[in-house]
């Protein structure tokens, strides 16, 4: 059995963020700006949903969709959230300086 790291699968969000932004264009900002914020917590509740049945079925491939494919997606949508909360000065100055070192002028 192959063992992963955190920054293996850090890695592996930030490409698949990358390339479905690249495809998709900025699609969860513009809806997060047109539709609000709740839109994030709908998506993430559906994939935690999603993850529960599965779990509790013991039944780790659904409609095609695997339970990495699940779970990938659910810490895209908080990767996602993150940033959109950053970017949008929804957090404190402070906050984002406690898990980002960043430049004077955030």
């Amino acid at each position: 059995m192959t063992e992963i790291n955190f920054n293996d699968i850090a890695t592996e969000m930030a490409k698949i963020l990358e390339e479905k932004n690249q495809a998709y264009g900025n699609s969860f900002d513009l809806t997060m700006d047109k539709w609000g914020t709740n839109v994030a917590g709908a998506r993430i509740d559906d994939k935690i949903n999603r993850i529960d049945g599965m779990l509790k079925d013991n039944n780790f491939i659904k409609n095609g969709e695997g339970l990495l494919d699940n779970l990938f997606d659910l810490a895209g949508y908080s990767f996602l959230l993150i940033r959109y909360c950053v970017n949008k000065g929804m957090v404190t100055e402070d906050q984002t300086r406690k898990y980002f070192k960043a430049p004077d002028n955030l």
